[in-house]
């Protein structure tokens, strides 16, 4: 699998465009009968760098952490202005343990 997505402050050229979103359209064309795990799994494999998930902890948004952690993919999950760890007053789903993620 290649990497094809950088996080960097690289100034992709319009050749550099295309082609990312080419392997974009085939990365949606190869995920789009996978489930939420499937996908997240294969987001974290073909991104190169960090990847931070902001959430407020909606319904939609429990999902996608519960996704997240049970998998343990390094992935940063971050509320606004704070680390989800670091909340006092943290919300609970119901669908996981909370745990603080692995280093990326």
């Amino acid at each position: 699998m290649s990497q094809i997505i950088s996080t960097g402050a690289d100034h992709a050229t319009a050749t550099d465009a295309a082609a990312r979103a080419a392997a974009l359209d085939a990365i949606a064309d190869r995920l789009k009968n996978a489930d939420l795990f499937e996908r997240l799994a294969a987001i974290r494999t073909d991104t190169v760098g960090r990847i931070v998930f902001t959430t407020s902890f909606g319904l939609e948004d429990q999902a996608i952490a519960h996704a997240i952690f049970s998998q343990m993919l390094a992935i940063d999950v971050a509320t606004p202005g704070r680390w989800w760890w670091e909340q006092s007053e943290k919300k609970e789903c119901g669908l996981h343990t909370p745990l603080r993620p692995r280093a990326a």
